[in-house]
C-alpha cells in the first residue's frame, strides 16, 4: 500500500539507524497520521511518499509502518516555509522563510542557482548570511540525491552523514565502484552488510575487492575477540568462512594468496613470523614493549634517606603495621621506574598505596591518580583521599577529533603515575598513555590478574606480569579477619577452583532457584525485602544488580524494564526508541562521549524531563548535563548491569545472578570479578548447577599476543597465546 503526504512534525528520529516516527499531512485523512520506520535525512516540510501497511501499537494505536520512503521537494508554500525554517537551514527563521517563499514562490530554485543576489532584497539577509544559506541549500540538495542512494542499500543514520562528510558529492560512485569501502573503520559497516550491496550491484563472489575486504574483517574480527594479532593459517580460515567457501577450494585460496598479497604491499596488514597484524595493533604493541623494556633497565631512583622514619611515623598514625612484604614492595615501588602490583581483595593494595603516597609526599614529588573507568577513578579517589582521573581525561580527548592531546610532544607532568584497575586497559589505550609518559615519571600499575581482561584486544596486566625483566609486587595474604567481613576469603575460594564452604557466610549470601518465575520472584524479594533488611542503604545509589549477559530472561535489556517498574514506578516518563525513561532512573553511558565529558561506565541519574523537546537532564556525579537526540542512543538503563560494565567499580551490595541461560558465560574469572565489585554484602541467585559450574569452569578463553616476549627480547619465538583467567 502506497501513501504520501507533507511531513509536519518529526516526533523521533534515531540519528544511529535512521528509524523515524513522523507525523504527516495524508490528503482525505483527518488530523495528521503517524508514520513508522527507517528514512533517509528528511526535514519537516518535504513530502514522501511511501509504502507500507497500518499497524496497531498497543500504546500508540493506528500508525503506518513504512517498508519504503522517497522524499520529495516541497510542494506547496506552507511546506517550503516549514522546510526553510527547520534546523538545515540555521538562522533562517519562520517569519524570514515566509518573506522568502512569499517574494519567489515556485521560482526560488532558479533564484537561489541564477541570480541569487536577488535574496538580498529580503530583511534580513546580508552578503555572508546569503553564502551561508547558499551553500545551505546546495548541501541539502547534493546530499539529498546520495541520501536516497545510501537508503536504498540500507545505509541510514550515521554511517550515511559520515560517508557524505567522507565523500561529499562523489559517494554514491564511489560506492558503487567498490562498495566494500563501507567496511573502512571510519563507517563501522560490517561486511556481510557490504556484501549484500555489494551483490546486488553484480560484484561476483570472487572479486579481489570482496577478498581483500573478507581478510580484513576476518582479521577485525580477531581484535574484537581480544587478540591483537591472528596467525596466517586461522585468518586464511576465517576468510574462507565469511567468503562462504569450503577451505577446500583450490581456486579461493589462490584469490585470497593474491588479496592477501596486495593488502601486505598496500600496507594494510602486516605479516611477522606467520602472524597478521592490523598495523595500529602492531605499532601500538611494539611502542608498550619498547617503553617497558626501556624502564625496567634504568638506575633505581634514590629514596629520602628519612623514608623508612616517615613509614613509620605513617604506621603510627593510620593505628596499623605494614608487614615486611609490603613495606618492602613500598620501597622498590618507590625506586623502581616501572612496577606492577597485583593481589586480590583484602590483600592490601590500597594501604600499600596509601604508603607510596605519603613518602611520594614527603619527597615533595607530583602524584597523579588514574583508572580506566569514571567509576574506578571515583572509587581511587574515595580510598585514596586524593584527586583521581579516567585515563581518558588524563590524556586530554580533543572533542573535535577524539585524539589525545598528551603524547611524546606534549607528555603528563608528574614525578609518579598510579592506575588501578589495569586489568580493563588494551593494548591500544595502554601504549597511548606509555606515549604521554615522560622519562622522568615513574610508572606503578595496580590491578587483580585473576579478574576478566579488557574487552579491547590484548592482556596487558597478565603479560606485564609474566614478563621477566617486570618489577612486580604480588600480595596474596588476605588481612581481613575471622568474624569480620568474609567476602575476600570466599573470592579467594572460588579463585582457587573451590565452593565456598560453607557456602553461607557473615556477608556472602547464596540463594538458589528452579525456575525462571521462581528466580525472578527471588530476585525482587531480595532486592525489595532481604536487601533493606540486612544493611542500611539507598537502592539507587548503593546496590548494582550483575548479570553476565545483554540478552535472555536474566539480561540486562529484559531485567532493566522490569527493575525499572520495582524500583521507580512512578517517576515522570518518556517514551524513545523504545525504551521508557523516567525521573530519578539510573542510566549508564555506553560509549565515550567527548563533547559531554563522560566516559563508557559512567553512571548518572536522570534529573528532569522535557516531554515536548524530547530531551531530559542527568546528573553525572553533580555534572548536570542535557540529553537529546543521539546522546539518548548512547544511554542505557543501568539497574542491572553486565559483570564487564561493573568492573573497576565497588558497591556497598551487589546480588548477581547465575542463570543456565549464561551456560557460555559461567567462568570462574567473570563470577570473580562479580563478587569482588561488593564491599559490603553480595547476594548470588544461582539455577541449579549454575555456581558450581561457574566456580569449575576454567575453561581458558585465548588470546593470540607476543607482548611478553616482546618485553623479554624474545623476537624468534613463535606466538604463543595468553589466557583469561
Amino acid at each position: 500500500m502506497q501513501l504520501e503526504g507533507t511531513v509536519k512534525t518529526i516526533t523521533f528520529r534515531n540519528p544511529q539507524n535512521g528509524y523515524s516516527v513522523l507525523k504527516v499531512a495524508v490528503a482525505g485523512h483527518k488530523g495528521n497520521v503517524t508514520f513508522t520506520g527507517l528514512t533517509p535525512d528528511i526535514a519537516e516540510g518535504e513530502r514522501v511518499i511511501v509504502t507500507g501497511e497500518w499497524t496497531e501499537h498497543p500504546k500508540f494505536g493506528k500508525q503506518f509502518s513504512m517498508t519504503a520512503c522517497e522524499v520529495q521537494a516541497p510542494d506547496t508554500n506552507e511546506a517550503m516555509i516549514h522546510y526553510l525554517s527547520g534546523p538545515q537551514f540555521p538562522g533562517i527563521g519562520p517569519k524570514m522563510a515566509e518573506q522568502i517563499v512569499s517574494k519567489f514562490g515556485d521560482n526560488l530554485a532558479n533564484v537561489i542557482a541564477n541570480e541569487s543576489e536577488r535574496l538580498l532584497e529580503i530583511k534580513g539577509f546580508n552578503p555572508i548570511k546569503l553564502l551561508k544559506f547558499i551553500g545551505n541549500w546546495e548541501t541539502a540538495q547534493d546530499s539529498r540525491e546520495v541520501q536516497l542512494f545510501l537508503y536504498e542499500n540500507e545505509i541510514v543514520g550515521k554511517t550515511a552523514k559520515e560517508l557524505i562528510k567522507a565523500y561529499g558529492k562523489s559517494t554514491a560512485l564511489i560506492v558503487k565502484e567498490n562498495p566494500f569501502v563501507l567496511c573502512d573503520a571510519r563507517f563501522e559497516v560490517p561486511f556481510p552488510k557490504a556484501d549484500g550491496i555489494a551483490k546486488r550491484l553484480g560484484f561476483k563472489a570472487d572479486a579481489e575487492e570482496r577478498i581483500e575486504a573478507a581478510i580484513t574483517y576476518s582479521l577485525v574480527l580477531a581484535s574484537q575477540s581480544g587478540h591483537v594479532f591472528a596467525p596466517k593459517h586461522m585468518l586464511f580460515e576465517k576468510t574462507f568462512r565469511v567468503l562462504g567457501f569450503m577451505s577446500s577450494d583450490e581456486y579461493i585460496y589462490q584469490r585470497i594468496s593474491m588479496a592477501y598479497a596486495t593488502l601486505i604491499a598496500n600496507e594494510k596488514i602486516v605479516e611477522e613470523d606467520g602472524n597478521v597484524w592490523l598495523p595500529k595493533l602492531l605499532k601500538a604493541e611494539n611502542a608498550i614493549a619498547k617503553f617497558v623494556r626501556e624502564r625496567a633497565s634504568r638506575t633505581k631512583t634514590k629514596l629520602n634517606p628519612n623514608a623508612m622514619e616517615e613509614l613509620q611515623r605513617f604506621e603510627q598514625k593510620q593505628g596499623f603495621e605494614f608487614d615486611e612484604h609490603q613495606r618492602q614492595g613500598i620501597i622498590e615501588a618507590m625506586q623502581s621506574k616501572f612496577t606492577v602490583l597485583t593481589g586480590g581483595p583484602g590483600t592490601g593494595k590500597t594501604t600499600m598505596l596509601r604508603g607510596i603516597m605519603q613518602l611520594a609526599g614527603l619527597q615533595k614529588e607530583k602524584t597523579l591518580l588514574a583508572a580506566p573507568t569514571g567509576r574506578a577513578a571515583k572509587r581511587m579517589k574515595e580510598v585514596c583521599k586524593r584527586e583521581a582521573l579516567t585515563i581518558h581525561r588524563l590524556l586530554a580527548v580533543d572533542p573535535a577529533t577524539g585524539a589525545f592531546t598528551k603524547n611524546n610532544d606534549n607528555p603528563i607532568s608528574a614525578a609518579l603515575l598510579i592506575v588501578d584497575e589495569f586489568s580493563m586497559v588494551d593494548t591500544e589505550l595502554c601504549a597511548a598513555l606509555f606515549e604521554a609518559i615522560p622519562w622522568s615519571c615513574r610508572v606503578l600499575l595496580v590491578g587483580d590478574a585473576d579478574q576478566l581482561p579488557s574487552v579491547g584486544p590484548g592482556n596487558i596486566l597478565r603479560e606485564l606480569l609474566e614478563a621477566e625483566h617486570v618489577h612486580k609486587i604480588r600480595l596474596q595474604r588476605i588481612f581481613r579477619q575471622v568474624g569480620e567481613n568474609d567476602i575476600a576469603t570466599k573470592a579467594d575460594a572460588i579463585n582457587h577452583g573451590h565452593l565456598p564452604a560453607p557456602i553461607d557466610g557473615r556477608n556472602f549470601h547464596f540463594i538458589p532457584y528452579n525456575t525462571d518465575s521462581q528466580g525472578e520472584a527471588l530476585l525482587f524479594d531480595t532486592i525489595s525485602r532481604i536487601v533493606p533488611e540486612t544493611m542500611k542503604l539507598d537502592l539507587f545509589q548503593d546496590l548494582q544488580i550483575l548479570v553476565p549477559m545483554r540478552k535472555g530472561p536474566f539480561g540486562t535489556m529484559e531485567l532493566n524494564k522490569k527493575l525499572q517498574k520495582l524500583l521507580n514506578p512512578n517517576g515522570t516518563g518518556i517514551a524513545i526508541a523504545g525504551t521508557e525513561w523516567k525521573v530519578g532512573d539510573r542510566v549508564m553511558q555506553l560509549q565515550n562521549n567527548y563533547d559531554k565529558n563522560i566516559f563508557n561506565g559512567d553512571i548518572g541519574f536522570i534529573t528532569s524531563i522535557s516531554k515536548d523537546a524530547k530531551k531530559f537532564d542527568a546528573d553525572f556525579d553533580g555534572r548536570i548535563l542535557e540529553f537529546s537526540g543521539e546522546d539518548i542512543n548512547e544511554l542505557a538503563l543501568a539497574y542491572a548491569s553486565t559483570v564487564h560494565k561493573a568492573q573497576g567499580s565497588e558497591y556497598p551490595a551487589v546480588v548477581m545472578v547465575l542463570d543456565t541461560s549464561h551456560n557460555r558465560m559461567l567462568r570462574r574469572n567473570l563470577l570473580y570479578t562479580a563478587v569482588t565489585r561488593a564491599k559490603g554484602h553480595v547476594w548470588i541467585l544461582a539455577a541449579p548447577g549454575a555456581l558450581d559450574s561457574a566456580v569449575r569452569n576454567f575453561q581458558d578463553v585465548q588470546r593470540f599476543t607476543k607482548l611478553k616476549e616482546k618485553i623479554d627480547g624474545e623476537g624468534d619465538c613463535d606466538f604463543r597465546i595468553s589466557n583469561k583467567q
